[in-house]
């Protein structure tokens, strides 16, 4: 059995690198994927790693789409909770 174990600083630091070439906040970089700004800070911290579906926005978001793809619903595609 494999398991694997997400890099939070590592996904922090490609965040912050594309976020500043982006000349963006982190509010406004929360805005964009939808999530509380403070998931930024925990992930600095070490404090916590984001949910499944913050980090498939956030891969999306750091020009990983194609290598995620398969895993994506858009919102017309997902069903209703």
């Amino acid at each position: 059995m494999t398991t694997c174990q997400l890099d939070v600083k590592a996904l922090y630091e490609q965040l912050d690198e594309q976020r500043r070439a982006r000349g963006l906040s982190w509010r406004q970089l929360a805005s964009e994927v939808d999530c509380a700004a403070s998931i930024f800070t925990r992930m600095k911290h070490g404090e916590g790693a984001p949910t499944a579906h913050l980090l498939l926005s956030l891969l999306v978001w750091l020009g990983q789409k194609e290598a995620v793809a398969s895993l994506l619903l858009t919102s017309e595609d997902a069903e209703p909770t």
